[in-house]
């Protein structure tokens, strides 16, 4: 049984890729705590950014943020997020 994570969109296949290692969550691993429990946005906008710097080392802090920032925000988890609330503060 495969779904996407509804915070990052990411493939999650097997049981530990799941939340909470719950086949029923809606969220990978990545984007929750140990309990299963869904990350800040702040939180997985961070960890998203510090991802993609480490993947393109060419790539500036600011760019990659605007960049996990707009990835972020095309989720189901996130639409509630207003964009103007988060922005680069170097």
């Amino acid at each position: 049984m495969s779904k996407k994570c509804e915070s990052c969109g990411y493939l999650m296949e097997d049981e530990s890729d799941y939340g909470g290692h719950d086949y029923d969550s809606r969220y990978c691993s990545f984007c929750t705590d140990g309990d299963g429990i869904l990350k800040s946005f702040p939180e997985k906008l961070s960890d998203l950014t510090d991802l993609i710097i480490k993947k393109d080392k060419t790539m500036s802090r600011e760019d990659a943020f605007n960049y996990a920032k707009k990835a972020l925000l095309k989720m189901p988890a996130w639409k509630h997020i207003k964009p103007d609330d988060y922005k680069f503060r170097g």
